[in-house]
């Protein structure tokens, strides 16, 4: 057994070398340091980072990663955040829930989005038909091609925010061709 008056602990070890406070809990920013190397360091690992390069903020999201590889342009990254914000926003204004908590984190993130109360009607149907508007340019580029391709490449991509190792090389395909029916409905250059 052991010695009487030793304490003995459950769970795993404490961590050796950690500046923790007077009460054993380790120190705020040893937590986050820890956390960010976890990040940099899977970066690095999956999609090809380089030390130089992998704090930054694009290598988090699927765009900026296939951004990052050289997979879409610029233009392209910009029309599918566009795209993400005015989606998010018709679905907050709507009432409906995120599909998905990764998409609500980013597109709080680049569009700086708030929770409004009592939104009045006017901005509800603005956001509604921003949206289908949108929606409807996609549509009306992409009517030659299967519209459940496109539609299941905007669900992976952009609403799923599917690991691009995973996105197949026709769905990025369906994805330029989105993003580029999108660059052009708002004209981006």
């Amino acid at each position: 057994m052991g010695e009487i008056g030793r304490r003995q602990r459950s769970g795993r070890k404490r961590k050796q070398n950690v500046a923790r406070y007077k009460d054993g809990q380790i120190v705020t920013a040893e937590r986050e340091r820890e956390v960010v190397s976890v990040a940099v360091e899977a970066r690095k690992r999956h999609h090809g980072a380089t030390d130089a390069n992998a704090r930054h903020a694009e290598w988090g999201d699927s765009l900026g990663i296939l951004l990052k590889t050289g997979q879409i342009d610029e233009r392209q990254r910009a029309a599918g955040d566009h795209w993400i914000r005015v989606y998010m926003r018709y679905r907050r204004l709507k009432g409906l829930g995120s599909p998905n908590p990764k998409i609500a984190a980013y597109a709080a993130m680049i569009a700086g989005m708030s929770h409004e109360q009592d939104v009045e009607d006017d901005v509800v149907i603005k956001a509604q038909r921003e949206f289908l508007d949108l929606q409807r340019a996609i549509q009306d580029d992409c009517r030659h091609e299967g519209i459940d391709r496109i539609n299941n490449a905007i669900r992976r991509v952009l609403v799923e925010q599917a690991d691009p190792r995973h996105i197949k090389p026709n769905e990025l395909a369906n994805l330029r061709m989105v993003l580029n029916s999108i660059a052009r409905h708002l004209r981006l250059a």
